[in-house]
């Protein structure tokens, strides 16, 4: 069954890299409300070699994304008039 979230960000959310229970690196998304959303590398085969890949491309969405929030803000605020 899949899961749909939307997170809005707010004041307070933050994201960070640390180590799980068994060292192996991870990625945490700490959201309102206590919800934590990790990204993490098992003992599978080539774990880490997927989860780098899947990092990066996150990495790169992530700047896009916000490059695109920050143009509309600006065309917002292009369009106040005092």
């Amino acid at each position: 069954m899949p899961l749909d979230a939307v997170i809005r960000p707010r004041f307070g959310d933050a994201v960070s890299v640390g180590t799980d229970d068994a060292g192996r690196p991870a990625l945490y998304v700490d959201i309102s409300g206590g919800i934590t959303i990790s990204v993490e590398v098992d003992n599978e085969r080539g774990s880490q070699e997927l989860a780098a890949v899947f990092a990066r491309g996150l990495s790169e969405m992530a700047q896009r994304f916000a490059e695109l929030c920050e143009a509309d803000r600006a065309d917002m605020e292009g369009g106040l008039t005092s």
